[in-house]
């Protein structure tokens, strides 16, 4: 019964990114104690925040080993990260993993706000 629910919990999770992202809607996920405020207002390192911003700007997009790169030994962890995707407006996709720049708008009807995955889903 237990991985009967699991399976449903993840089914319902993927039908609601697959609907968001059909929609180029950015989906955020929380468990009720990380509010988009507090992440948005979150203290992180602004090393970090320089050293990620500065590959994107080179690349384009980061695949996850690039994120780790990028950091080198600062501090990395998924809600500072979901912090600088909220402020920067990035687009933070989990699977495949890529980070991206804020994308350009796509007119007044386009949603505000960047694709970050589920708080805990950082890979590796």
């Amino acid at each position: 019964m237990r991985d009967q629910a699991a399976r449903l919990v993840e089914r319902v999770r993927e039908a609601a990114e697959e609907f968001c992202r059909s929609r180029g809607w950015g989906l955020v996920a929380t468990d009720g104690n990380r509010t988009r405020r507090l992440l948005e207002h979150r203290t992180v390192d602004p090393r970090l925040e320089t050293a990620l911003a500065t590959a994107l700007d080179a690349r384009g997009e980061l695949t996850w080993p690039q994120v780790v790169a990028a950091a080198d030994s600062l501090p990395l962890d998924t809600l500072g990260l979901c912090s600088l995707v909220l402020r920067h407006g990035w687009t933070w996709h989990s699977r495949p993993y890529r980070l991206r720049p804020a994308p350009p708008s796509n007119g007044p009807n386009t949603p505000p706000g960047p694709v970050v995955p589920a708080p805990g889903r950082l890979p590796g």
